[in-house]
């Protein structure tokens, strides 16, 4: 149908737009095209491309209002919501990442993200390495080597050419001044 093809192409373009980071246009388009009859997965996808954009504005209040907008869209199936309880955990980390010279800020969004985190691994979600790639670095940074490297392991364990756990290991080890490790994980 019309309406399909219109969808497609405005997704379409909506990824190209913020591949060269023109935030607010994407913003701008996404408002437009919401209050049109679209699909709850449709509707969904662009609620969460919305909240990526406000990330890279650096505007985490909106980002966070809008993934939580994204949660609540009702859906017949349930499908469409899957991997978007895993994205507002990633949202929380990069948001912690981006507060790191205000520690107050930073706890309050890694707490988040472990919330979050620990909601996905409970419900199904397990299989997203990056979860366990930031419960290793909110492990790492909290001084939990442990955790930390429980977490990067099983990152690894899912997907064995994941860059970032192999480098989170290799940290670690170089702090506990495992130099020969370290080495080999940076390898």
């Amino acid at each position: 149908s019309f309406q399909t093809n219109m969808t497609t192409l405005v997704v379409a373009e909506l990824e190209n737009w913020y591949d060269q980071a023109w935030y607010d246009q994407c913003i701008e388009v996404i408002d437009k095209f919401l209050p049109t009859t679209i699909s709850d997965q449709t509707r969904i996808d662009l609620l969460s491309r919305k909240a990526l954009c406000f990330v890279r504005l650096d505007k985490f209040e909106k980002a966070e209002e809008t993934i939580l907008q994204a949660l609540k869209v009702p859906t017949e199936t349930g499908v469409a919501l899957i991997g978007k309880h895993a994205q507002i955990a990633y949202l929380y980390a990069d948001w912690a990442s981006f507060h790191a010279d205000d520690p107050d800020k930073k706890k309050v969004y890694e707490d988040s993200s472990l919330e979050w985190i620990d909601y996905c691994l409970k419900n199904g979600e397990n299989y997203r390495y990056f979860l366990y790639n930031h419960l290793g670095n909110i492990m790492n940074d909290r001084e939990n080597d442990e955790e930390a490297l429980k977490a990067y392991n099983q990152a690894i364990k899912i997907d064995p050419r994941d860059f970032w756990a192999y480098r989170g290991i290799a940290n670690i080890n170089f702090k506990l001044q495992k130099f020969d490790e370290s080495i080999e994980r940076y390898n």
